[in-house]
């Protein structure tokens, strides 16, 4: 691996792994050696150049990530040692790069002793990633006393995989696989946590870092940053009061989570959980993660499906809710809900469906916990091809809301819902996980017809300026033995069964896919 791939790589996995605006440039041993082996870092002998030369792009990429992900590293190694100065840490980077420390001091320095090239370097990264990607690294000021160069890595050196990983079991108790917390929130349930449980659940290093003024918020938004990435794996970690666990630690999946989804036939409320229809009783008892209340079951409308409503945690100003509620166990919310509701559906259980939305900010004592701001920003319209934000190009959805800015295949563009190109998409405000969607190419299969420019005209089975009808025209060929696709069409919308040849078809696929 050459020294212009080992950098593209580090930009690579730094990027991937950020979920928000908080963005730290720690790497540990486990980390860097998903990109290359440890042994091998020493090879880059342009390291042992002068620095100033890693400013130069190479394919309009900076050449000195890979050298902050080095320094990173050896900082992160330094975290177990009881030694931690700054010639401690200068030990440790020469030997990673097979240098002399006077050689080291040289290259921190470069040629220009009022603003050396570490420095430089640090803080070019530093505003390289907020202009092209709205990520806030902190690092420190900058000084003239000694540890000055060293100050940079040392900053990032906050936990590793391993101290993250006892985190599962926070995220396990308190919230959903991908759910959209805000960080604010995030971070009291954290502090909560920590104050019951702290010694008995988190690892020794952990504890010393948070109690670090420097370093417990950059830790916090690290734990943050984790949960945003986490895929419901729980780790099996005994605890030694000694040392970290030994890694890698036991891995046990945490049980399929899925939403409850509610769907009105008409004015009949009916509930879906992993596509199948639950008994009305027995909703309540359904939930196999810990919510915040108990007894409740909050359901808020679904931007782009009419009609259905899914499960939350909380409330919000300006959105139509549904509230099932079990009147004897929450007689406080259940009277004021009499009073403050737009429908009383009664459930054969005795427990009660309200709708329930709310405008103003004064919000009523007994509700205000169930309360919570949503992300300021919101996906409309566009044709979604599935429950997840799959878009086809040239039918995007628009984005509604307060954006602080759109990043395109890892850069920040100019978004347009009509033109934008085929890539993943992301939407970053601040406090709030990045909102994310795709867009993929509507393939060969399909030809959309735009309704103000031609339809269908039926007598000579074309399209055209002058037609009887509006739609999408399917253009596919089959077999005579094989179901037209036209019953294909309308056995996916009565929810009958397709044929699999036909299965690749993108707008049948949606249709299906809408339904699940």
């Amino acid at each position: 691996m050459t020294y212009q791939e080992f950098n593209r790589k580090v930009l690579e996995f730094y990027l991937e792994r950020s979920s928000s605006e908080f963005f730290t440039l720690s790497i540990d041993r486990q980390e860097i050696q998903q990109i290359i082996m440890i042994e091998k870092l020493s090879l880059f002998h342009n390291l042992r150049s002068p620095w100033h030369l890693l400013l130069k792009p190479f394919d309009n990429i900076p050449q000195y990530f890979g050298l902050i992900a080095i320094q990173c590293f050896a900082a992160s190694e330094m975290q177990s040692d009881k030694e931690k100065t700054a010639s401690a840490y200068k030990i440790r980077l020469c030997r990673i790069l097979l240098l002399e420390e006077n050689q080291l001091q040289t290259l921190f320095k470069g040629d220009d002793i009022d603003y050396p090239i570490q420095e430089e370097i640090w803080y070019s990264a530093k505003q390289y990633f907020e202009d092209n990607y709205d990520l806030k690294i902190k690092i420190p000021e900058c000084t003239r006393y000694a540890g000055r160069f060293v100050q940079f890595p040392k900053s990032q050196a906050l936990f590793n995989t391993e101290d993250l990983k006892y985190f599962s079991i926070f995220f396990s108790e308190e919230f959903q696989i991908n759910e959209n917390i805000p960080f604010n929130y995030f971070k009291k349930k954290l502090n909560t946590w920590l104050s019951n449980t702290y010694k008995e659940k988190i690892s020794k290093r952990a504890k010393e870092l948070l109690e670090d003024e420097e370093k417990k918020e950059g830790c916090t938004e690290q734990v943050y940053n984790y949960f945003n990435r986490w895929d419901g794996i729980l780790y099996n970690i005994k605890t030694n009061k000694n040392r970290v666990p030994e890694s890698p630690a036991k891995q046990e999946m945490k049980p399929e989570q899925q939403k409850i989804i509610l769907i009105f036939d008409r004015t009949t409320p009916t509930f879906y959980l992993k596509g199948k229809i639950i008994d009305n009783n027995s909703v309540l008892n359904q939930l196999n993660y810990k919510y915040i209340h108990r007894n409740i079951v909050i359901f808020n409308e679904c931007d782009y499906y009419p009609n259905e409503y899914d499960d939350s945690r909380f409330l919000y100003k300006g959105t139509v809710s549904y509230i099932l509620i079990n009147p004897q166990s929450c007689p406080s919310e259940n009277r004021y809900l009499l009073q403050n509701n737009l429908g009383i559906i009664k459930m054969a259980n005795g427990c009660i469906l309200y709708k329930f939305t709310i405008q103003e900010d004064n919000i009523h004592p007994v509700l205000n916990k169930y309360f919570q701001g949503t992300t300021p920003i919101k996906l409309r319209g566009g044709i979604k091809i599935s429950r997840a934000n799959l878009y086809l190009k040239g039918y995007g959805p628009s984005i509604v809301g307060t954006i602080d800015c759109i990043i395109h295949n890892n850069r920040k563009c100019i978004y347009n819902s009509e033109n934008a190109e085929t890539g993943l998409y992301k939407v970053r405000v601040d406090n709030y996980k990045d909102l994310e969607f795709t867009v993929v190419d509507q393939g060969e299969k399909t030809a959309f017809i735009h309704s103000k420019e031609k339809g269908w005209n039926l007598t000579k089975l074309s399209t055209e300026s002058v037609f009887d009808i509006e739609g999408t025209l399917l253009n596919i060929e089959y077999d005579r033995n094989e179901t037209p696709i036209i019953r294909s069409w309308i056995n996916a919308n009565l929810k009958k069964k397709k044929e699999k040849n036909l299965w690749n078809n993108i707008l049948i696929r949606a249709i299906e896919n809408s339904k699940a």
